[in-house]
């Protein structure tokens, strides 16, 4: 599951270029697809893939609790500024959940 903020962008002369459903529906299709790819590396594991919008804490939780997750899993970044917000998020969701919560870090992309 990835989530993301979305509303719209402007330019400098205040026109909006992307209407935040349009771009939702990309980054959905796009992600989507994306995690399509990885289902093969979970041969026999139950999988659901969901795109959510919104505060990414909110989301997550609601997810784990809707598919009554038996984990809640995290991957690093390949960037150094994203551990410290995986880290948060990490602790945040984990106050949250009743279920284990992994966080990977290092992995094989």
């Amino acid at each position: 599951m990835y989530g993301y903020d979305v509303g719209f962008s402007l330019d400098a002369q205040r026109r909006v270029l992307t209407y935040g459903h349009a771009h939702e529906a990309r980054v959905e299709s796009e992600t989507l697809e994306r995690l399509r790819q990885l289902e093969p590396l979970l041969d026999g594991v139950p999988i659901e893939r969901a795109v959510r919008f919104g505060d990414v804490i909110d989301e997550i939780v609601r997810e784990a609790e809707a598919f009554e997750a038996d984990l809640v899993a995290f991957t690093e970044r390949p960037r150094r500024w994203w551990r410290p917000a995986l880290a948060r998020i990490v602790d945040r969701v984990r106050r949250r959940v009743r279920v284990p919560v992994l966080a990977l870090v290092g992995g094989a992309r």
